[in-house]
């Protein structure tokens, strides 16, 4: 029905409180007016109680991939110490420094993004960078950068520091 009316029903619980209050001084409403605040209140802490464990989980999440992916640095960097530049692709590592290209561990998005670059790079002097989007519809992006200056991102932009990574949201 809210949905129908086009009106949200996050602008109609604070009414819904304050009419509740005002039935508890009525004693043929009390009984419905304390069930109903009872409702909010149970609203309101399940949605800071779960927008706390999500940021949980997700950052539980973005660490564990954080240390999954170090072997896959780790070839990237011997391979650019070796011959002096980036590999083009991911793929150019295999067999000589590493077995093969490691998922993420994320089901949504299972691979990586990795991309040489030139001088004049939005992610500063930075030669190459690797990422993953968590949220494969969102604006987010999980993203390591060989120098770890992830100032060059941008202003504005909500930067979580993880391990050698950063949750980058550009929304």
């Amino acid at each position: 029905m809210f949905i129908v009316l086009g009106i949200p029903i996050c602008f109609l619980t604070p009414i819904a409180f304050v009419i509740s209050c005002i039935g508890l001084a009525y004693p043929r409403w009390q009984l419905r007016a304390l069930i109903c605040i009872v409702s909010i209140a149970s609203l309101f802490i399940g949605v800071l109680a779960g927008g706390g464990i999500s940021n949980h989980i997700l950052k539980n999440t973005l660490t564990r991939l954080a240390e999954r992916s170090k072997p896959l640095i780790t070839a990237i960097n011997s391979y650019e110490h070796k011959f002096g530049q980036p590999p083009e692709t991911l793929e150019a590592l295999v067999p000589e420094f590493i077995p093969k290209i490691p998922t993420t561990g994320i089901g949504a998005t299972p691979d990586y993004q990795y991309r040489p670059l030139t001088n004049s790079s939005s992610y500063g002097d930075n030669k190459w960078v690797l990422q993953v989007h968590p949220e494969p519809l969102g604006f987010t992006t999980f993203i390591y950068l060989p120098l770890q200056d992830y100032s060059v991102l941008g202003y504005g932009n909500i930067v979580w520091k993880i391990g050698d990574w950063a949750y980058w949201n550009q929304g």
